[in-house]
């Protein structure tokens, strides 16, 4: 751990032995980042084998701004984040600020306004970006702190990184999930400060919402 202010503890580390360092060009680079949390991991392209996973607590973060001087000092010790040489970087934020939009009412220029319906927006400080949900047939719409989006994309220069959403990445992986089993079960995931639930049925999202949780152990 750190001995500045702004501390991090790594709690987990899983590394494949096939894991190779001369062929970060084969692998996907997998960045999750919350605010008080980080998930990092490698996956191979080809085979879709994670190699690499690693789980940060980051119990001093109060605010963004630390969120972002603590990602620096991250990155900056780490033996693999800063490499620029991966077949793909995609990085998925966690945050309240999202909403879904069904494909057949979507108009990318009201983004914004689609997400104003669910959560306030600053502006001056934020990005409105979406992703397609093709099982779910929607689109995610969030917002991203633009210094994060823009430090992200500076450090990989060479890779234009795909920015997702959690509750996107979480819905289309269950629905996958889902879409091979003849019941209907109840999905629940208890994230590090969060509760998701999902249901799904006949290849259909029929539910999906999630509920902080204000008290969580750091570790």
């Amino acid at each position: 751990m750190q001995t500045t202010g702004l501390q991090y503890k790594l709690i987990k580390k899983i590394k494949d032995e096939r894991f190779d360092e001369e062929n970060l060009h084969l692998y996907n680079l997998l960045i999750h980042i919350g605010l008080r949390d980080l998930q990092v991991a490698v996956v191979g392209a080809a085979e879709q084998r994670l190699l690499w996973l690693e789980d940060y607590v980051l119990p001093g973060v109060q605010q963004h701004k630390d969120l972002m001087s603590v990602l620096d000092l991250i990155f900056d010790s780490h033996e693999l984040l800063k490499a620029g040489f991966w077949n793909q970087v995609k990085v998925s934020v966690k945050n309240a600020k999202f909403v879904q939009v069904p494909d057949t009412l979507f108009i990318a220029d009201a983004a914004a306004d689609y997400l104003g319906f669910n959560a306030a927006m600053d502006t001056a400080r934020e990005d409105v970006l979406y992703v397609n949900n093709p099982r779910a047939e929607a689109k995610t719409v969030f917002a991203i702190q633009r210094d994060l989006k823009e430090w992200i994309t500076r450090v990989y220069p060479s890779r234009q990184p795909v920015f997702l959403h959690q509750s996107a990445c979480l819905i289309e992986s269950v629905m996958d999930y889902a879409s091979s089993r003849q019941d209907n079960p109840l999905y629940i995931f208890i994230d590090r400060f969060k509760l998701h639930i999902l249901s799904c049925a006949n290849d259909r999202l029929v539910f999906y919402n999630h509920f902080e949780l204000k008290n969580f152990p750091a570790f």
